[in-house]
């Protein structure tokens, strides 16, 4: 909520600024129109994510599921390897994957980016769920990935 009102003062302020520089009429009632509708719009959102409150990222014995870039459960199986990555102070999931090519299990390229800084839940707390079924690699800063891809 705090995001929200100080993105919805930014842009206030912003509309102001340039309402009242090119001398537009009515540029208070605009500002306070552009104010509200934006705040208004954030809020709802935020609000409507609130409310939701269904579970973004499902760590089980058949495997993980993130809602944010698939509805699918990855099994553990077809995940070759998960890397900890902490670039300034956000945490984050890479998964690699292992791809079957005509019975031969081959490295995947494309890996998925599992974002732990936007979910509710600690950072440690969800890795340490995900170690009971896979390990995690840890790495810290601009890691290279050769080795996983």
């Amino acid at each position: 909520m705090i995001a929200s009102l100080a993105l919805t003062i930014a842009i206030t302020f912003t509309t102001y600024v340039l309402l009242s520089t090119f001398g537009v009429r009515h540029y208070k009632a605009f500002t306070f129109a552009t104010g509200l509708i934006f705040f208004g719009f954030l809020s709802a959102r935020m609000i409507y994510q609130f409310i939701r409150n269904e579970v973004i990222l499902s760590i089980h014995q058949g495997g993980i599921m993130d809602i944010r870039h698939s509805g699918e459960v990855l099994a553990w199986d077809d995940i070759k390897a998960i890397v900890l990555e902490r670039v300034e102070q956000e945490y984050q999931l890479r998964v690699f994957f292992w791809q079957v090519n005509n019975g031969v299990r081959q490295m995947k390229v494309v890996n998925a980016v599992i974002n732990i800084e936007l979910l509710d839940g600690d950072a440690e707390k969800i890795v340490a769920s995900i170690e009971r079924y896979q390990p995690v690699v840890r790495v810290s800063g601009e890691a290279q990935f050769e080795q996983w891809q």
